[in-house]
C-alpha cells in the first residue's frame, strides 16, 4: 500500500491496485483493511510514530527548552527530507484523511503536537515568549518548518540554497523573533 500511495498519491491509489501489487484479490485485502483510508492510516501512523518517538526523546531531555525546541524543529525537518515521499503524502496530500476521524493516527498526530507545544508551554511559564501564547508560537514554528520542507520537496528545480543553511536560518530566525534566550525575560 505504501508503495502505491507514494507512486500514485492517495487519489490515484485503489484497493484493486494495492491488492494486485501484493498478489491478493481485492476481496482478500478487504479482510485485513476495510478501505484504502485504513491502509493510509496504517502507513501514516507508522511515519508519525517514528517522528513522535524522536520528538518525545528530545522533549524529555534535560536541555534548556529553547535547545529542545531547536532539536524538535531539526528532527521534523530532517525526517521530512529523509522521507520525502511519505512526508508529502502524510503531511501535505492527505491531512484531511487524518482530521476529524477517531483512531490511532489521530491520537499520534495529537501526541506529536502536544510534545511540540509542551516545550512551548515551558517557555511561556519562564516568560520567554514575548507575550504570545504558547500555542500561537508552536503553530507558527510548525508551519514555518513544514512550509520550508514541503517547498524543498515539491519544488526541487527552484534553485534553493543548501537545505541545511535554509533550515538553520529558519530555526534561528523564528526562535530569535519568538523566544527569548535562556536567562532573558521576554519583552512584550
Amino acid at each position: 500500500a505504501e508503495k502505491i500511495f507514494l507512486r500514485d498519491g492517495y487519489a490515484g491509489a485503489t484497493v484493486r491496485k494495492i491488492a494486485e501489487d501484493v498478489g491478493l484479490s481485492a476481496t482478500a485485502l478487504y479482510m485485513h483493511f476495510p478501505d484504502k483510508r485504513a491502509m493510509l492510516m496504517e502507513v501514516g501512523g507508522m511515519a508519525i510514530e517514528t517522528l513522535l518517538a524522536e520528538s518525545e526523546a528530545i522533549a524529555a531531555s534535560d536541555a534548556d527548552p529553547l535547545e529542545r525546541m531547536h532539536g524538535i524543529m531539526w528532527a521534523h525537518m530532517r525526517f521530512a527530507l529523509a522521507n520525502r515521499a511519505i512526508y508529502q503524502l502524510i503531511f501535505n496530500e492527505t491531512p484531511r484523511e487524518f482530521s476529524g476521524q477517531p483512531g490511532r493516527e489521530r491520537d499520534l498526530a495529537g501526541a506529536y503536537y502536544r510534545t511540540f507545544a509542551g516545550v512551548m508551554i515551558e517557555l511561556a511559564r519562564a516568560d520567554r515568549l514575548h507575550g504570545r501564547s504558547p500555542h500561537l508560537v508552536a503553530q507558527t514554528i510548525f508551519c514555518g518548518c513544514h512550509g520550508l520542507v514541503i517547498s524543498l520537496i515539491t519544488n526541487p528545480s527552484f534553485g534553493f540554497l543548501e537545505p541545511d543553511e535554509l533550515m538553520a536560518t529558519l530555526v534561528e530566525g523564528l526562535t530569535r523573533g519568538l523566544i527569548a534566550e535562556p536567562g532573558v525575560t521576554a519583552q512584550t
